[in-house]
């Protein structure tokens, strides 16, 4: 989970105990030594910037047969 999430009010519940600067650093730990959390940071960074361009929508694909 990336910091900004983690914060969002909607959990606040849930990770009303969290620090930022510990998530913070957990986070920099696991991207830059496991190959699946660098997979995961890369689809995030490209969807928020599809999202950006596109007014917040999501992307489509087509399904084919």
């Amino acid at each position: 989970m990336d910091p900004a999430s983690a914060m969002d009010p909607r959990y606040q519940d849930t990770f009303a105990d969290l620090h930022q600067d510990i998530i913070s650093g957990l986070r920099a730990e696991l991207q830059a030594n496991n190959p699946m959390a660098q997979a995961y940071a890369t689809a995030g960074e490209l969807l928020r910037e599809y999202m950006a361009a596109h007014n917040n929508a999501l992307p489509r694909y087509p399904l084919s047969s």
